[in-house]
């Protein structure tokens, strides 16, 4: 008797086991198509919302340009005639500079994604675009926008912390992670130990700690340096005026020698020293090189 009800009692345990290993991998699988659903629901809303940015990109840029055709008009009544097309240029060189900007992705950032029409469209109103140095000049410029969106995310960060430790600042990048959206791409960024910032001899604020600098360049030339402290952000251009500085020099060789220079090493002697000779070198190659 007794044999048999251990007997039994072992057949049930056994089927209880595979109950409860049927009901675990059933639960399982009810995870993972809860996640698959999920997935498939956030895309279809992250979708929902780039078309809606999408739309709201082109109505701004109907906008802009319906801005454009009444300062047109207005220009073209004034003066009784107005051979030029300012806004057939705007739009031709928004478009080129998307163009050079899938060709060389080498000068775009994460922080791209930021970027409004607005931004593309205010960088490309006004100049020409005719040289690799007009289009990475701008891209620099884009940058900067993006860098700066980037860093009120980061204050925004070191707020959260303050806020989540007594009012305590943090001491590194690491100690604002969990506070930053989970597509922040941290690498753009660095510790600044230092707590100092210095740009061209001057420091920045010595009565701020300076936590977080921007990792580097990515453009030798058209570049921005970024310093983030507890309250406020400082983005400063690396050489804002190289394509200038460049173009001055050759005309000033130019106007002594009677022909255009063939390399920087001619047009050295003309640079101030606050520019270094590779930013040089390498601005006038970009500045003599055309863009078609």
């Amino acid at each position: 008797m007794k044999s048999s009800t251990i007997i039994l009692l072992g057949i049930i345990g056994v089927v209880l086991i595979g109950i409860l290993i049927k009901q675990h991998y059933d639960f399982a699988d009810l995870e993972k198509r809860a996640a698959i659903e999920k997935r498939g629901r956030d895309m279809s809303l992250k979708k929902v919302a780039t078309r809606e940015n999408e739309n709201k990109d082109l109505r701004e840029i109907l906008d802009i340009m319906r801005d454009m055709i009444r300062q047109k008009n207005k220009k073209a009544q004034g003066s009784g005639a107005n051979k030029e097309d300012p806004l057939g240029t705007w739009l031709g060189n928004f478009n080129k500079l998307k163009d050079f900007d899938e060709l060389y992705p080498q000068y775009s950032t994460s922080e791209f994604k930021y970027l409004t029409v607005k931004d593309w469209l205010a960088v490309t109103q006004d100049g020409q675009f005719k040289t690799e140095a007009d289009y990475r000049k701008a891209l620099g410029e884009l940058r900067a926008r993006g860098m700066a969106r980037a860093s009120e995310v980061l204050l925004e960060a070191i707020a959260a912390f303050s806020r989540a430790n007594n009012g305590d600042s943090p001491q590194n990048l690491a100690d604002i992670t969990r506070y930053l959206p989970e597509d922040f791409d941290t690498s753009r960024f660095t510790d600044n130990p230092s707590g100092t910032a210095q740009y061209r001899g001057d420091f920045l604020d010595e009565d701020q700690r300076w936590l977080i600098k921007g990792a580097g360049p990515v453009d030798a030339v058209w570049d921005n340096e970024v310093w983030i402290s507890d309250k406020k952000i400082v983005i400063l251009p690396i050489n804002p005026y190289a394509d200038v500085v460049v173009h001055a020099a050759i005309k000033k060789y130019e106007k002594e020698n009677g022909r255009q220079p063939k390399n920087s090493d001619q047009i050295i002697k003309y640079i101030s020293p606050g520019m270094k000779a590779s930013a040089v070198k390498e601005a006038f190659e970009s500045v003599m090189t055309p863009i078609h």
